[in-house]
């Protein structure tokens, strides 16, 4: 194959596979346009090397490009409104890196470092999308690559230029007969006199046909040391600029529910936050705390135990407007930026009083929250923070005062005593909890009727008829039930009977509500699975759930799931479980893993790798990194930093000197053979005034100037610097020559040198 259809196919190889690793990492951000011409280019370029590789120079033609630029602009560019101006950036980037790829020029190097740079920056980029452990890790494996793709490129163009038959070096020692010295690969070859060439073709450098950069390796470990002390000493410092907010559709819970809405959610295994429990602090006697002189120092923690399963109601949000279909949470609980402070008394709880440090505590938690675009956080009862960002709703809610974009953590601490009057109904609650459509719910009525004649006009009993009439009529618990027509809840209570946790707890309110009972819908998440790897839980989207919240004497909230009594498994097991029942699944795939023993496990340690990594990121702020340094410079003494430097400069020298040794260029026999001839030469001749010249150092040069020269190139060189040595140097060569290239050849490397010294 000539030189016109040689490609870099290792280098071309990297860079396609790393196009196609961007399209993982910034699959939230590309459209779905890009993805599928960037496929196309690839599988065109590929097809093109594989089965017409002539035509391949074609494509970096300039009308190739503008066509390709053109195109590509044209699909991104309309959906710059709706993408919002990050996505819209990525997606330019993504394409331009593309187009570099299909239209790359192979001679040269340029299309790789723009190649290098381009996914460099897309790789970063990605981590504003996703900070999981597994992203960093295949952000980390495609710079990697992508260094490793421009060396190969590097090296594909050196060997080009040196393989090319018009590469010519002239022979400064030679330079009065004026004739160049060919170094292409025909001249490795034997001459007309039968002498064979000196092995050059064989000398080619390791490096050459290295698939690495040289101590590749060694620069990664240093970068990866670099960046860890960079991160432990380093402030965390903002930005210098600001990037413009990507538009991202919101994920898990909305802000409105109809019954259908949470089974659609929990049909998706997407994780939605983690949760770990602190270890609480023990109740001890007083004979127990008299056995010290300071009591601070008796205090003991109790291991953090795993609460159960049927307790974990991870609160989200509340809804009390409904229009007969839809359940909506009221603008007046909705958080907004703009909202003003004379609005926040009456719509935020001061939890940073004393009062309230002093209420009984069942215990800390901490969450880890994925992005989902909104401003609420998650939370079990009542619960407060002590993140100056995070609050406490006067529904009983915690929220953030920006959208979770990114991954967050923060902690908890749920009361089991709080400030009841902080949290009990006004009489605007009252008024917006019992409020109803003026139209339908006919037969829905006349149930209440009956249920409220048994209950004997009993709020809270009549909230344990509803609950039991719900329990033995023969209710479904399904996550797929039939969709709802004309009046829902008429529909549901009278004719499907078959309905997921939103369905119920729709009903169910209602009820409550026709009685002037006030009630509304907490939507959030129940459950969550535990990984006894990390000691936490991770709960995913299936474990959406709905309940209900009730006021028998209008001054404090109650809880009640009609979910426990029409599938009790569905609270003390699980969604899973509880499907299992009636042969439904949430995820396939992720029940075969689950299933399969080996996979469970395996799937658990790589959670617990990364929930410890993520912990670990975020946890580690200012004061953590102030806190480590102060004990770090605490700990050292004069001697002790002494010893340090000196260990390191040891270290380090011994490292120097190993690479050095390591990397020291090591010759061929050939040339070994030949450098002792041409010192040897130098050494034995005198000074005369026709060879003044031929001093040691001047024949060194000589020989290192020429060692890919062919054995016979050398014998006329020789003989030219040395004519009445003549003899002797036919003489020598032709002894190597037989030595290097003959079968026959009896004689030992030592042999040869003990005649070369005795010339």
């Amino acid at each position: 194959m000539s030189r016109f259809y040689r490609f870099p196919t290792l280098a071309l190889a990297i860079f396609g596979c790393n196009l196609i690793l961007c399209i993982v990492l910034l699959n939230e951000a590309l459209l779905w346009q890009t993805i599928s011409l960037a496929g196309l280019l690839l599988v065109v370029k590929t097809v093109f090397l594989s089965y017409a590789p002539s035509k391949v120079e074609s494509l970096h033609s300039n009308w190739i490009k503008n066509i390709g630029a053109i195109l590509l602009a044209l699909v991104v560019l309309p959906e710059l409104g709706s993408a919002g101006l990050l996505n819209s950036m990525v997606n330019l980037l993504f394409s331009g890196a593309v187009m570099w790829w299909f239209t790359a020029n192979h001679h040269r190097t340029a299309w790789g470092t723009q190649l290098l740079v381009g996914i460099t920056l897309l790789a970063s980029v990605s981590l504003i999308y996703q900070q999981s452990l597994e992203y960093a890790l295949l952000v980390f494996i495609t710079i990697s690559a992508s260094i490793v793709g421009l060396y190969q490129i590097q090296q594909f163009e050196y060997r080009s230029i040196n393989n090319s038959p018009n590469h010519v070096i002239n022979n400064p020692a030679n330079s009065q007969t004026s004739h160049p010295i060919n170094y292409s690969a025909n001249s490795f070859e034997k001459n007309d006199a039968g002498i064979s060439t000196s092995g050059s073709s064989s000398n080619t450098s390791k490096q050459e046909n290295a698939y690495l950069p040289p101590h590749f390796f060694t620069m990664i470990v240093a970068c990866l040391l670099g960046a860890t002390v960079m991160f432990v000493v380093m402030p965390s410092l903002s930005p210098f600029w600001k990037l413009p907010q990507q538009k991202v559709t919101p994920t898990g819970i909305s802000d409105s529910m109809t019954p259908g809405d949470i089974a659609n959610v929990a049909k998706s295994s997407r994780l939605a936050f983690r949760a770990e429990f602190s270890p609480v602090l023990k109740e001890q006697s007083d004979e127990e705390l008299n056995k010290g002189l300071n009591k601070e120092l008796n205090k003991e923690f109790s291991e953090a135990k795993k609460p159960p399963h049927a307790e974990l109601y991870w609160r989200v949000l509340t809804m009390e407007e409904f229009n007969g279909k839809t359940w909506r949470q009221s603008d007046s609980k909705k958080w907004t930026q703009n909202k003003q402070a004379k609005t926040l008394n009456s719509f935020l709880v001061n939890t940073r009083t004393q009062a309230w440090s002093e209420k009984a505590t069942l215990g800390n938690y901490s969450i880890v929250a994925e992005p989902n675009q909104q401003p609420w956080l998650y939370s079990l009862g009542t619960s407060t923070s002590d993140d100056s960002n995070i609050y406490l709703t006067r529904d009983n809610r915690l929220i953030r005062n920006t959208k979770v974009t990114q991954r967050i953590k923060y902690s908890a601490t749920q009361y089991s005593q709080y400030n009841k009057n902080a949290l009990a109904l006004t009489q605007t609650d009252i008024a917006n909890n019992i409020k109803l459509p003026s139209f339908g719910l006919s037969r829905t009525q006349v149930l209440s009727d009956e249920l409220w004649q048994q209950a004997n006009g009993d709020a809270e009993r009549y909230n344990r008829v509803i609950l039991e009439y719900l329990a033995t009529s023969g209710f479904q618990y399904s996550l797929s039930p039939p969709t709802l027509s004309g009046d829902h809840i008429d529909n549901f209570l009278f004719d499907v009977k078959v309905g997921f946790c939103a369905h119920f707890a729709s009903a169910h309110a209602v009820l409550l509500r026709l009685k002037n009972i006030p009630a509304r819908i907490v939507t959030g998440y129940h459950g969550g699975e535990y990984n006894p790897n990390g000691n936490y839980f991770n709960i995913y989207d299936s474990s959406a759930h709905a309940w209900v919240e009730f006021s028998s004497d209008n001054k404090q909230w109650q809880h009640a799931d009609p979910t426990s009594v029409v599938s009790p498994l569905r609270i003390s097991e699980g969604l899973e479980q509880a499907l299992n029942v009636f042969d439904e699944t949430t995820d396939s795939n992720m029940n075969i893993v689950k299933q399969t023993p080996w996979l469970n496990t395996l799937r658990q340690h790589l959670q617990s790798l990364d929930y410890y990594w993520t912990v670990f990121v975020l946890d580690f702020d200012q004061q953590k990194r102030d806190n480590l340094i102060s004990s770090l410079v605490a700990k050292l003494s004069f001697m002790k930093v002494a010893i340090l430097v000196v260990t390191i400069g040891v270290l380090l020298g011994s490292w120097y000197l190993f690479i050095t040794i390591k990397n020291k260029p090591k010759l061929p026999t050939s040339q070994k053979l030949l450098k002792r001839l041409y010192l040897r030469l130098a050494r034995s001749e005198s000074r005369t005034a026709f060879n003044k010249n031929a001093n040691t150092k001047d024949n060194y040069r000589n020989w290192y100037a020429n060692q890919n020269l062919t054995l016979a190139q050398h014998q006329a060189l020789l003989q030219s610097l040395y004519p009445h040595r003549s003899e002797d140097v036919v003489s020598i060569i032709k002894i190597i020559s037989i030595f290097l290239y003959s079968k026959n050849s009896s004689g030992s490397y030592k042999d040869v040198c003990n005649k070369i010294d005795l010339i």
